[in-house]
């Protein structure tokens, strides 16, 4: 009986033993939330403090990591700040073959599986570039085209666009290769990734048709053989989040400013007063709503706001006759022109329209239109003097205007024929 108790003692014991080992584990290794630190991982931060840790990241690659400065640069100076940690920063080119430290920053293909002791920070996305303005909506629209790239992305480029067809790629050694072929005109388009040449691209003025969401350049935090360290910066890359599009905006305004040789004085003149936006109600692009500025075109504004430091004033006018006569007497700075503007006196930015510009012709009788042809005597209902509503005239199509959307919807009957924007049709359901 004696010997069957001192196994029970014994067994409760080891169990007892087993739930205070598990327990204290539990302890070192808690955390409130994802991006808090253990006591363990404190421990380790509190011991190295007075350590410097060796990490290689890239200095040539812009808003990440450039002539010392960047996002990567940002998320190790603020973890020293915050934490004491010192980082010896040895800086590498992004295209050499270089040998890493064990705590690095890199730049691997979308092909390419990450490891565990990767940290993903960004994904660069492939752009087709082109002195052209004509919008790309989709791959297939690259058939038949001449696109210049990188010798390296030969195999990528082609697995990835493989809806496009009869498409002649012309492979380059290296980006300069490329620009200095849009230079000299021999080349319309080329497909690169769009922040490692974010500079090049604006220096060249080159329009960005289309984001190839699929390929792209992964901006990574490696590290190997030190797992307290790599769960401490995939917990303080967290933290980092939070405040991340002031580090964003910051060295996106500093790449532009640089690429364009745009001075620090240049720079506090843009943003010294604030610029009036004008505008004729045009949802679901442009409208006010309980004093706000609503619809597509506010999103741009405002990440331009936020980026440059400037404020718009927002002016509503009736018509566009109205709009068109305050731009050419300077009291407009800026508007979103879906109308000519030939004849005002304005300087003229043309860009790639940010949108996919597709209209519906609606009726409440049974109406087919195969072309623009069958509208031909018939009386559309458009808004006035809009490039549509020229279009609508100059192909012998009667119009009657009205002043905006709102105005145009509120006065259908069962006799009209109406001819809006797709995104509006789909705004006013």
């Amino acid at each position: 009986m004696k010997k069957n108790n001192s196994h029970k003692v014994l067994i409760l014991t080891i169990i007892g033993v087993i739930l205070l080992v598990v327990f204290l584990i539990f302890i070192l290794n808690y955390s409130k939330d994802d991006s808090s630190f253990s006591l363990l991982e404190k421990k380790w931060i509190k011991d190295n403090v007075n350590n410097v840790i060796d990490v290689s990241i890239y200095n040539d690659v812009p808003l990440y990591g450039e002539n010392g400065t960047g996002i990567s640069f940002d998320f190790l100076n603020e973890f020293t700040k915050k934490y004491g940690i010192n980082f010896n920063k040895v800086s590498y080119l992004s295209n050499s073959s270089s040998t890493y430290n064990d705590v690095a920053f890199k730049i691997v293909n979308s092909d390419k599986k990450l490891s565990n002791e990767d940290i993903l920070l960004y994904k660069d996305n492939y752009v087709v570039i082109s002195t052209e303005k004509s919008g790309i909506d989709k791959i297939s629209d690259l058939s038949n085209l001449e696109i210049a790239l990188l010798e390296e992305d030969m195999s990528l480029v082609s697995y990835y666009l493989v809806d496009a067809k009869d498409v002649k790629y012309i492979p380059y050694k290296n980006v300069n290769d490329i620009m200095n072929k849009f230079k000299k005109k021999e080349i319309s388009y080329a497909i690169i990734p769009e922040t490692l040449y974010l500079d090049e691209i604006i220096k060249s003025d080159l329009n960005i048709l289309f984001h190839v969401s699929d390929m792209s350049k992964q901006y990574v935090l490696n590290i190997s053989n030190n797992e307290t360290l790599l769960n401490i910066m995939k917990k303080y890359y967290l933290q980092f989040q939070e405040n991340f599009d002031e580090y964003y905006n910051n060295n996106l305004l500093m790449t532009i400013s640089n690429a364009l040789n745009i001075t620090a004085l240049e720079k506090s003149s843009y943003n010294s007063e604030s610029y009036v936006y004008g505008y004729v109600v045009n949802m679901p692009y442009e409208n006010i709503e309980n004093n706000n500025f609503v619809g597509t075109i506010s999103n741009y504004l405002s990440r331009f706001e936020d980026i440059f430091d400037v404020d718009f004033k927002i002016v509503r006018y009736d018509n566009v006759k109205e709009l068109r006569k305050a731009l050419s007497e300077g009291k407009v700075d800026i508007a979103f022109s879906n109308f000519n503007v030939d004849g005002t006196n304005i300087d003229k930015i043309y860009s790639v329209s940010p949108f996919k510009e597709e209209y519906v012709v609606l009726a409440t009788n049974p109406f087919v239109v195969n072309s623009v042809r069958s509208l031909k005597d018939k009386e559309v209902y458009t808004v006035a003097n809009t490039y549509l509503d020229d279009f609508l005239v100059s192909n012998n199509v009667k119009t009657k205007g009205f002043k905006d959307t709102d105005s145009l919807l509120k006065n259908v009957n069962n006799n009209s024929l109406i001819v809006i924007s797709l995104k509006r049709f789909f705004n006013s359901l």
